[in-house]
């Protein structure tokens, strides 16, 4: 329970920085990069966990 907890925080922090990198304007592949690990994070790797 407490890695699927701590993954939600990392990913949250990860589209955070997305965000910011996309406000900001100087690098959109950072902003592709944290986006779409964070939202991974979010979504698909506690759907792993389900399972057990």
């Amino acid at each position: 329970m407490i890695i699927i907890l701590v993954t939600l925080m990392i990913g949250l922090y990860l589209v955070t920085l997305g965000v910011w990198e996309l406000r900001e304007g100087t690098n959109r592949k950072k902003y592709i990069t944290y986006m779409t690990i964070g939202l991974l994070l979010i979504f698909v790797f506690p759907r792993l966990f389900d399972s057990f």
